[in-house]
């Protein structure tokens, strides 16, 4: 790990590898975080070519902006969730785009940071938001959610299977006044999951409730919505993912539309004449290798596919 740079991002020369065909291409780097993608980009890219970079974390765009001022005028940074990435390109008169990039992990700032309250590993208030200005905290929603309601965000963002124990455990320590810190979320899963599978339970259900807090998987909806009328023939879509539900949602998105025929299969012969908007390029999703995962050992769970414009 570089302890000088916040965040080290994962598979950087498989992102290169196919994302980046053309030295003059207009890039998006949906989740630019501290810049380690978005550096790669723009030593890519030529005089003639041009960054944008999306993010909901003012300190890392801070942070990034100081970091790739090397590169002048290549690049511009923008305060925004990446599902307004049309709002910010039509801005700068920019229709389509030769390549796009979303890195959907949480980088290890965020994760290691005292005052955000992403990691059981360490005390601190439960706030849990991307960015601190904006919705509710965890521990705000924490204190007035439903059990029910609780239940099924856990299980769906998620997968845990014990989500209405941890929930049930969840309410009983804010009934207490006993959920302001990470520590107070920890203490409850605990006591309804035990310790044979803990480890996994804390990972699960602090990323079921960041993910609700942050609205994350809704956002990356309406992102697959809209994101095939932006891209560029032979342009490259590249999605990495860090958990199964991600995962599935980006695997179904690119098949759905590499489809070549949308016809009834009792049909002998195709009468749709429909045109797929992508290629899939990734059959199966590239895994960070051993070597990296041995040096970064968040890696462990990244997932990259990528798809090209039709």
């Amino acid at each position: 790990m570089n302890n000088s740079i916040p965040h080290v991002p994962v598979m950087r020369s498989e992102m290169c590898e196919h994302l980046l065909n053309k030295k003059d291409g207009i890039y998006l780097d949906g989740t630019v975080g501290f810049g380690g993608h978005s550096n790669k980009i723009l030593e890519y890219i030529n005089k003639n070519g041009y960054l944008i970079g999306l993010d909901l974390d003012p300190y890392a765009l801070e942070y990034s902006n100081k970091r790739l001022s090397v590169h002048l005028d290549s690049f511009s940074l923008h305060h925004a969730n990446y599902k307004e990435f049309p709002e910010i390109i039509n801005s700068l008169g920019i229709k389509k785009l030769d390549g796009m990039l979303f890195d959907l992990g949480t980088s290890s700032y965020q994760v290691d940071s005292e005052h955000r309250g992403f990691s059981y590993m360490k005390e601190s208030d439960l706030d849990m938001r991307f960015n601190t200005k904006t919705g509710i905290a965890a521990n705000e929603f924490l204190n007035s959610v439903d059990e029910a309601d609780l239940a099924n965000i856990i299980y769906l963002n998620s997968g845990e299977k014990k989500s209405r124990r941890v929930a049930k455990s969840i309410l009983k320590s804010v009934r207490k006044g006993e959920m302001l810190t990470t520590l107070d979320l920890r203490n409850s899963i605990e006591k309804a999951v035990g310790q044979k599978y803990l480890i996994k339970s804390l990972s699960r259900v602090f990323q079921a409730i960041r993910i609700h807090i942050n609205n994350e998987l809704q956002s990356l909806k309406e992102l697959l919505n809209i994101i095939c009328d932006y891209i560029k023939t032979d342009g490259k879509i590249v999605f990495i993912t860090f958990h199964s539900i991600e995962d599935r949602l980006i695997k179904s998105f690119f098949k759905h539309n590499a489809l070549t025929c949308t016809c009834p299969i009792e049909l002998p012969l195709c009468q749709c004449k429909h045109q797929p908007k992508l290629e899939i390029i990734t059959k199966k999703a590239i895994e960070p290798s051993a070597l990296e995962i041995s040096q970064n050992s968040r890696a462990r769970s990244a997932k990259m596919r990528v798809a090209k414009g039709l």
